[in-house]
């Protein structure tokens, strides 16, 4: 009965101690020792008190019916020790909390299997499209999007110390090149994936599709006053010299639903099973109250 008891005890820690090292990396990104006082003692807290949520889970009806496979599991285990260096690094953390590798395992499946019940009680949510539509229309302001442009630019920077890249070689060179290009789209993405001193030469030169106030002011200063089609003069930032080619001119809108219907319906969709794993937690939690107090 000794043994039993000392096991028992030895798996709640355990149990403790992965949940833990869990909400310390999920929050924190980094192990539990290297937490604040403060920080530590909220943990630890938490800690508690997820693991007697994850047993009242797993201790339900519908958990019966819920099993994870051990590819589950392994395909789990390494994304979690993806996010340290090494595999030794992995294990020299969880042997820190006084867990083995094949007691992370154990463990790591039970959080699964909480997950996997949460994910079954609650599949069989549905969205309307009435909802989806009241949605779209009470939140508009989420749908603003503002006026972009889809924009090329070739970058010489400016640096003294090296040759042909001072201040006066370099807006020699950007200025030839606009004369060259004189119009040229062609001659643009040729200079942009020849000549750019910007890993964006890669792609010709591509920056993408932006908003007032992504690039240098003075960037957007001309940008945002170019047509579709247009080439820029040389323009001078802290980097160095740019031609600025706008691709295309996409006005201010409000995003019609039609684009974001399905982003929509599963941010609903997701909101409701919520609500719902929240009220099935709470009777869950509730019922185990009654069940202990009976048996007393």
């Amino acid at each position: 009965m000794l043994l039993n008891d000392h096991r028992a005890v030895q798996d709640k820690n355990s149990e403790t101690a992965y949940l833990m090292l869990k909400i310390s990396m999920d929050r924190y990104q980094c192990s539990h020792d290297e937490l604040q006082k403060e920080q530590q003692v909220e943990v630890l807290d938490q800690a508690f008190k997820l693991q007697q949520l994850n047993r009242t889970i797993l201790s339900s009806s519908q958990a019966k019916a819920i099993s994870v496979t051990d590819t589950e599991v392994e395909s789990a285990l390494k994304q979690i020790m993806g996010r340290y260096e090494s595999c030794a690094e992995f294990e020299r953390a969880i042997n820190q909390y006084g867990i083995s590798r094949s007691g992370f395992k154990e463990l790591l499946a039970a959080e699964l299997k909480v997950n996997a019940v949460l994910e079954a009680i609650s599949d069989d949510v549905v969205v309307t499209g009435d909802e989806v539509e009241n949605y779209y229309n009470k939140n508009q302001h989420s749908f603003h999007q503002p006026e972009m442009r889809k924009v090329r630019h070739i970058l010489i920077t400016v640096n003294e110390d090296l040759e042909g890249n001072s201040w006066i070689d370099s807006q020699l060179r950007i200025s030839l090149m606009a004369n060259e290009i004189d119009g040229s789209r062609k001659k643009f993405e040729d200079f942009a994936a020849k000549k750019s001193e910007c890993p964006t030469a890669l792609h010709g030169g591509l920056i993408g599709t932006v908003p007032r106030g992504k690039l240098y002011p003075e960037l957007d200063a001309v940008l945002f006053e170019m047509q579709t089609g247009a080439f820029s003069e040389p323009i001078e930032t802290e980097l160095g010299f740019h031609l600025l080619w706008c691709e295309a001119v996409y006005p201010e809108r409000i995003i019609p639903l039609s684009e974001v219907e399905y982003e929509v319906k599963n941010h609903l969709r997701e909101r409701k099973r919520s609500a719902y794993q929240k009220k099935w937690i709470a009777r869950q939690v509730h019922q185990a109250k009654v069940n202990k107090a009976a048996n007393h």
